[in-house]
């Protein structure tokens, strides 16, 4: 159980110095777009149907955005 706490919580803290040491982030303007992605070049932006716009990680949360299932996990 301590394993998996300690990967858990490894596991967010590398993603939160990931986001917080590029400052910005990247979202899809399109109405489908639920998630934010660290990595510009991410293949989550792929279908993007719309604008991808560099913001910062704060406006990516307060609209309701969620970590991208592959960027954030490299």
């Amino acid at each position: 159980m301590k394993n998996l706490l300690f990967v858990i919580v490894t596991f967010f803290a590398s993603l939160l110095l990931t986001a917080c040491s590029n400052d910005k982030v990247y979202i899809c303007t399109g109405p489908q777009s639920h998630a934010y992605h660290v990595n510009k070049d991410c293949e989550g932006l792929d279908r993007c149907s719309r604008e991808i716009k560099a913001v910062t990680l704060e406006e990516a949360e307060r609209m309701h955005r969620h970590p991208c299932r592959f960027c954030s996990k490299k």
